[in-house]
């Protein structure tokens, strides 16, 4: 059943899963070039200002490892580029052995198991995502969408 293949990150010394196919793109940035912009942590990555997401501080999970690098996996959900921040990524695991929806119950939480003798929450990361845009980045996400309008019609401007 839980088949799709998914991506193992670590965070906080923590294990998560994603599925495979929510994780477009995977980088390795310097924490230098995390800027600070209207109480909001975001990056610039191919142009386009990318909010980023801290889920050690959404599960309270206490700090990232990460010292000069981290890496984050962006998103694309409701038109809009989200990042997740990770100290590690590991692997893709194929599928789940299992998957126990009660042991840890939390929002876009789908479960926990046991892989390579660790415990792990699978996340649906895609309704995470979601959740946040609708709440905390409303007002951010009305910013970027007024920027990147004004960005893309400077570059349809610039091509004419």
């Amino acid at each position: 059943m839980y088949d799709t293949g998914y991506l193992m990150i670590g965070i906080a010394k923590k294990r998560f899963a994603l599925p495979v196919n929510a994780a477009p793109r995977i980088e390795r940035i310097k924490t230098s070039s995390i800027e600070v912009f209207m109480d909001f942590e975001s990056i610039i990555f191919n142009d386009e200002i990318v909010p980023l997401v801290h889920l050690e501080k959404m599960f309270e999970l206490g700090e990232l490892d990460a010292s000069e690098n981290v890496h984050i996996l962006i998103f694309d959900v409701n038109k809009m580029r989200v990042a997740i921040l990770a100290d590690e990524i590991f692997n893709v695991v194929n599928n789940l052995p299992y998957l126990d929806e009660s042991a840890y119950l939390g929002e876009s939480v789908l479960g926990q198991t046991i892989i390579n003798d660790q415990e792990t929450v699978v996340l649906d990361v895609v309704d995470l995502i979601k959740r946040l845009q609708e709440s905390k980045y409303r007002d951010f996400r009305q910013y970027l969408e007024k920027t990147q309008s004004e960005k893309y019609k400077e570059r349809m401007t610039y091509k004419e």
